[in-house]
């Protein structure tokens, strides 16, 4: 498919996401590109995640990465039709990567990823973390650590974005961040999604309090070279650099 699509990006009602004060990320646009700029698109669950991983492209000084929130994951597999239809999709890109949260169930995830895949007519990765087919070359990114035993194309695991920044910190810290929300539910408060309350604790202890997940990162909250980053960082290097080959 050629030439630009006529197609509609999915739309939904959904809260802005940003701070009162603009942060280092504002301005970009997550949702609406008109056209594919770079060889590597990263397509990713959210605003939280399209804000995290925007700025650790840019603390990772990496070039040549256009990162997009397709929204929910209902939402992924007509996101990607329309990306299919944008100016650039044949004559620029070159790697496709899509990522979200593993949630309760890292290998549904991973199935729910390579179905969207599949109904837009795009190469289906086998397995998380590799770069698979060409024109372009596709891999899918599961969240927070993997837990992938070797050869296996089974992805065990549970959990979110936030559990991946919080797995990167000093666990002294996440203790208290622990203790306060114990405290917060013994005395009758009710967390409705306790894994943001549990990131925003930390972060209330840190020189990044009041920050969203997005400006936090950008402001390096989580240290690029923590261990459970590095699957993720190592694949986008590698995209990076199957894009200039």
């Amino acid at each position: 498919m050629s030439g630009h699509s006529d197609q509609a990006f999915p739309t939904r009602q959904e809260p802005e996401l940003r701070p009162q004060n603009p942060g280092p990320l504002a301005g970009l646009d997550r949702r609406k590109p008109k056209e594919l700029n770079q060889p590597v698109q990263l397509i990713v669950e959210g605003a939280d995640a399209w804000g995290f991983w925007t700025g650790m492209v840019r603390r990772l000084g990496l070039t040549g990465i256009q990162v997009h929130d397709f929204g929910g994951v209902s939402e992924l597999a007509p996101y990607l039709a329309v990306v299919r239809g944008l100016p650039g999709f044949d004559t620029v890109v070159r790697v496709l990567c899509v990522g979200r949260d593993a949630e309760t169930d890292a290998q549904a995830a991973l199935q729910s990823v390579q179905a969207a895949l599949e109904r837009a007519g795009l190469p289906v990765p086998r397995r998380p973390l590799t770069l698979e087919g060409g024109d372009p070359a596709v891999a899918v990114m599961i969240w927070p650590a993997p837990e992938h035993p070797p050869g296996s194309r089974v992805w065990t695991g549970r959990g979110t974005l936030e559990d991946l920044c919080l797995a990167c910190v000093p666990g002294s810290r996440l203790q208290c961040a622990d203790a306060f929300l114990r405290c917060v539910e013994e005395s009758g408060g009710r967390l409705v999604r306790r894994h943001k309350s549990r990131l925003q604790a930390y972060l209330a202890g840190t020189e990044h309090a009041g920050r969203t997940l997005c400006d936090a990162t950008a402001a390096g909250a989580w240290p690029i070279d923590a261990e459970p980053l590095a699957p993720f960082i190592h694949l986008l290097r590698s995209a990076v650099e199957a894009a200039r080959g």
